[in-house]
């Protein structure tokens, strides 16, 4: 059994609970720093608030655990199971998380900064007001996710799936979107200036109200199967609704 700093791993648990459970007046809060749990079972762990920055997870499985609050900074969880597990308000910047599943996983206000998420599965997550900032999501699933009010400025986003996904007021400035899929996704006043858009599918997204000024390679045949109004700005800073012409200009 694991021995991290005199204790194993179920004491540090027990007397982890203890602590939340107390408000800090029993109990001692888990730490877990630059500890290697690769491959652990930590299912349904209550982990809330831990001090867990530089850790090792590789392939770990920690699904419906319970890691809101917790600082995580640094950490690897490369192909880490986190299904349906609650991060709200953990502070996982500069963490890997390539190839990791954390479906359905809750990520409210999260601190995801510059994480790699290449390849993550990330279907109907919940990452409202998340802050993705220059994060790398290349390839990442995240059909139906729900990122609205999510901060994703200067976020690699090539290949990723965002289809049916909520980004309502989301900050995508700078955002790279090649051949991303951001089909029946809603955009709806979101911001998207500069962002890159080549060979990105955005089939009946909801754009209303959504900044597009200095978008690049966004083509007309694009704009077109894109949902504009009045208060979309395109990408030459006028108001929408877009409406090409047969020549493919407004």
């Amino acid at each position: 059994m694991l021995i991290h700093r005199g204790l194993t791993l179920d004491e540090i648990l027990r007397l982890h609970q203890e602590w939340l459970e107390s408000g800090g007046m029993a109990g001692v809060r888990a730490d877990l720093r630059d500890a290697d749990l690769s491959g652990a079972e930590l299912d349904g762990a209550n982990l809330a608030k831990a001090r867990l920055q530089g850790m090792l997870l590789v392939e770990a499985s920690l699904c419906q655990a319970i890691l809101s609050g917790a600082q995580m900074q640094g950490s690897n969880l490369t192909e880490a199971r986190l299904n349906g597990a609650n991060l709200s308000h953990a502070v996982l910047s500069d963490g890997n998380l390539m190839r990791a599943n954390l479906m359905e996983a809750v990520l409210l206000e999260a601190d995801l900064r510059r994480c790699s998420l290449r390849y993550a599965r990330l279907a109907m997550t919940k990452l409202a007001g998340a802050d993705l900032t220059e994060a790398r999501l290349d390839h990442a699933d995240l059909h139906q996710a729900d990122l609205f009010k999510a901060r994703l400025r200067d976020t690699g986003l090539t290949g990723a799936n965002f289809r049916g996904a909520d980004l309502g007021l989301a900050d995508l400035a700078g955002a790279q979107l090649k051949q991303a899929n951001l089909g029946l996704a809603n955009l709806s006043g979101a911001i998207l200036r500069s962002a890159q858009f080549d060979s990105a599918q955005l089939t009946r997204a909801n754009g209303h109200g959504t900044n597009l000024q200095g978008a690049r390679h966004l083509t007309p045949k694009q704009l077109t199967t894109l949902l504009t109004n009045e208060e979309t700005v395109l990408p030459d800073g006028t108001r929408g609704p877009y409406r090409a012409t047969v020549s493919g200009r407004r």
